[in-house]
């Protein structure tokens, strides 16, 4: 906002305008429906986000360790919090394992939130291939 000087001037360093937060969410929300929640940090370089692990990921069993060591996980990402089923939140340490069912709350640049929410989203190559054998899915042969 036009008033952030009068804000510095008294030691306020963060300002949050309504109308950018609310557009921040609203366009993650549009740009990569799977996002439950997000919020822009910053200045909206980055975003916090909550992605739910699927029943089929690729990805889930690992721990948060393996995750950030895997190649395809973007380097500008990290896992800020696992939600279990039951609600329970925790902040995660290497060893803790990241299981399908799970909300995964990542904080991301802007530029990796796609790498990150498919990276958790990947099928086993089994399910994309039975999948590709079904009638009316896959490649017409």
């Amino acid at each position: 906002p036009a008033y952030r000087s009068i804000y510095a001037s008294v030691g306020i360093d963060q300002v949050f305008g309504e109308v950018e937060t609310m557009v921040g969410a609203l366009s993650i929300a549009i740009e990569h429906p799977r996002v439950h929640h997000s919020m822009v940090l910053g200045s909206g370089d980055s975003i916090a986000f909550e992605i739910d692990v699927p029943r089929t990921a690729l990805n889930a069993g690992k721990t948060v360790r393996e995750v950030g060591a895997h190649p395809l996980f973007p380097r500008g990402a990290v896992i800020a919090g696992i939600a279990t089923a039951d609600g329970h939140v925790r902040v995660p340490r290497g060893d803790a394992v990241v299981r399908a069912g799970d909300v995964v709350l990542l904080v991301a640049r802007r530029n990796d939130v796609a790498l990150a929410i498919d990276f958790f989203a990947a099928a086993p190559l089994e399910s994309t291939e039975q999948n590709s054998r079904e009638p009316g899915r896959g490649r017409a042969t």
